[in-house]
C-alpha cells in the first residue's frame, strides 16, 4: 500500500489511456491491450513503481526523448495538440517528484514511481 494523490494518478492513467487510443492502436489492429501493474518490480528495486504499457505500433526510437515536448505530436493533421505526454511529463515531475522512464516494450511502456507521503 502507499499513500499518495489518488487524483493526480488517475489523471496521468487517463492521459495514457487516451494517448494510447489515439495512437498506438490502428483500425487494422485485432487485439487492442492496455496494461498496468502495481507495484511493478524492476531488479532488486524496493521502490512503489506503475508500469502503464499498450501493445500498440510503439513509437520510434529517434523520437521517444521528444514525446514529451509540448505540442509535439505525429498526427498534427487529425485534430491532435500534443499536450497529453507533456501534461503526464509534468504531473509525474510535478505533483508525483518522480521520473518518467519511457521505453519501447512491444508497444509503449512508461513507469513512474509512487512516493509514500506517509514517509
Amino acid at each position: 500500500m502507499v499513500y499518495t494523490y489518488p487524483d493526480v494518478i488517475l489523471d496521468i492513467l487517463n492521459y495514457l489511456a487516451s494517448n494510447a487510443v489515439g495512437h498506438a492502436f490502428k483500425p487494422e489492429q485485432k487485439h487492442c491491450e492496455i496494461s498496468i501493474t502495481f507495484p511493478y518490480t524492476q531488479g532488486n528495486s524496493q521502490t512503489h513503481l506503475l508500469l502503464f504499457k499498450d501493445n500498440g505500433t510503439g513509437v520510434e526510437k529517434a523520437l521517444l526523448e521528444r514525446i514529451v515536448d509540448p505540442f509535439f505530436t505525429t498526427c498534427r493533421g487529425a485534430g491532435n495538440a500534443g499536450l497529453g505526454l507533456s501534461v503526464v511529463y509534468n504531473l509525474v515531475k510535478g505533483k508525483l517528484d518522480s521520473d518518467l522512464n519511457i521505453f519501447v516494450d512491444e508497444g509503449l511502456a512508461l513507469t513512474f514511481e509512487l512516493h509514500d507521503l506517509n514517509k
